[in-house]
């Protein structure tokens, strides 16, 4: 008895009782669970009873009743659904990846009501084992939490609990191909947006007016370019497709994500102590461009279907990193930075660092990690918490995978944390301690338990604020600096 009741799982999920009957009895024939089938999922049933509604492992039950599906022609269906640019490119992407991975024979992709629906079966089966459908949806629809409501999983450019990042994308400026305008300041951009800036001689063009484009309100772009330059917009015009408009005018300043820039220049943006971030594979995956947008794969509540929770697992796999970039957009490819190549940071930690935190903590940082390399992976915390955002506690996941993996097996690993300028020397050494063990421990409690032992040995550093990145006396600024970084060593 207690053998089958360990196969119940109490949904905390409710629903109407849409099926028909079935009576589930234990293979020993100890338990019977009689009631109206809600759903099946091609391993588990979900049964509303007098108990409630069960959810119940069908590999030992047996089923009878009117409602008990053929086992054998049981498809998984899976809804996605995304905004323009994520449903047309990345989502189909990444579903040939999958079936490429699995050994799926996939249909040629069917519009069904402008809908895309792809049909994977298993090599020589005449019926198909899964259908993804794919269909665009406006931001607004998916950041109401309505998830479970329209579709299965859903790509956007929001975060959320549970939700995981499996691609990198960017908010930038753009000009036209021709256009020479060599870094755009912040202060430039808040002046533009604010119509004090209007015309092109003011950023070292000529006597005429600049065509402003920007995204549209309720989009995740349009929010963090808000959140950034905060005031009164009143001249800005939004338009469904600002890149469009500086592919097609010799005039227009644009901002839009940096996967819609084709046929357009993106422009650097730079801090008013003159350090111009552009947005690249490098600076994307580290956070040092101010203005990234992680894509964010999300699941309904629930259990999935076995192909649907398959599928979300690649998406953020070392697998689907090739179609991430074949759709335009940046992986989460670890990389090793080499010590020897980072000589911007070194600058800065000796003309900036070296001011605010002495000479001494910058050699001593110097010297801990000259035969180190820098993980293409950042971490950073709420505003006013120790907790991780979105972005970071997804980079927990993935670095934990890659040790699980076996990825840094002999090598030396370091957790390294920084602080911005604000407050003494001390207190910010301190703090990039705390942060630099707090990312320390979400990664080793992220670990299956053979590969947390050996994690253990990584060690952890704190430099405060030898290492600036980004200029300290704006906040962009300061929060780029306040970040916990990994470093590497071969053995």
């Amino acid at each position: 008895m207690r053998r089958a009741l360990a196969a119940l799982v109490v949904s905390l999920a409710g629903g109407p009782a849409l099926g028909q009957d079935v009576t589930l009895t234990a293979r020993d024939g100890s338990i019977e669970i009689a009631g109206t089938l809600l759903s099946f999922d091609g391993e588990f049933y979900r049964v509303d009873t007098a108990f409630g509604a069960l959810t119940v492992d069908g590999s030992g039950v047996s089923c009878e009743g009117p409602g008990c599906p053929r086992l054998t022609d049981y498809l998984a269906e899976i809804a996605v659904v995304a905004p323009a640019g994520l449903s047309d490119r990345l989502a189909p992407g990444l579903i040939r990846a999958f079936a490429a991975a699995e050994g799926y024979v996939l249909s040629t992709p069917d519009v069904d009501a402008g809908a895309m629906v792809f049909e994977l079966f298993e090599p020589g089966a005449d019926a198909p084992a899964g259908r993804f459908t794919v269909s665009t949806v406006a931001s607004a629809a998916l950041d109401e939490g309505r998830l479970g409501a329209i579709a299965d999983l859903a790509l956007t450019r929001s975060g959320g609990p549970g939700a995981e990042v499996v691609a990198l994308d960017a908010l930038v400026p753009l000009v036209a191909v021709d256009n020479r305008l060599p870094a755009l300041s912040f202060a430039d951009v808040s002046d533009a947006l604010l119509g004090r800036i209007s015309d092109w001689s003011a950023l070292g063009g000529d006597e005429i007016a600049i065509v402003l484009s920007l995204p549209l309100p309720g989009s995740p772009a349009r929010d963090l370019l808000a959140e950034s330059f905060p005031g009164d917009w009143t001249g800005a015009v939004a338009v469904p497709d600002p890149a469009g408009v500086a592919a097609r005018d010799p005039f227009a300043l644009a901002f839009a994500p940096l996967s819609q820039s084709a046929g357009t220049r993106a422009v650097p943006l730079e801090g008013p102590c003159g350090i111009p971030k552009a947005a690249t594979p490098e600076t994307l995956k580290t956070e040092e461009y101010p203005l990234v947008l992680p894509i964010y794969l999300h699941a309904r509540a629930g259990r999935l279907p076995r192909i649907g929770r398959e599928f979300f697992a690649f998406a953020r796999a070392p697998g689907a990193q090739a179609a991430v970039t074949e759709a335009g957009f940046v992986d989460q490819t670890l990389e090793i930075v080499p010590f020897r190549a980072q000589g911007d940071r070194l600058a800065n930690a000796v003309l900036s660092g070296a001011e605010a935190a002495g000479i001494a903590e910058v050699q001593r940082m110097v010297a801990d990690l000259r035969d180190f390399g820098r993980l293409t992976v950042s971490f950073r915390f709420r505003d006013g918490s120790t907790d991780l955002d979105d972005h970071s506690r997804s980079n927990v996941a993935l670095v934990a995978d890659a040790i699980d993996r076996g990825a840094f097996d002999g090598t030396d690993l370091i957790v390294a944390g920084f602080s911005d300028g604000q407050g003494d020397a001390a207190s910010n050494l301190r703090l990039s301690r705390q942060r630099a063990r707090a990312v320390r421990e979400a990664i080793l409690a992220a670990l299956t338990p053979p590969e947390r032992d050996a994690a253990r040995a990584m060690e952890v550093r704190g430099y405060g604020e030898a290492a600036p990145i980004a200029c300290d006396d704006v906040d962009w600024g300061r929060h780029l600096n306040r970040r916990v970084e990994i470093w590497v060593r071969q053995r």
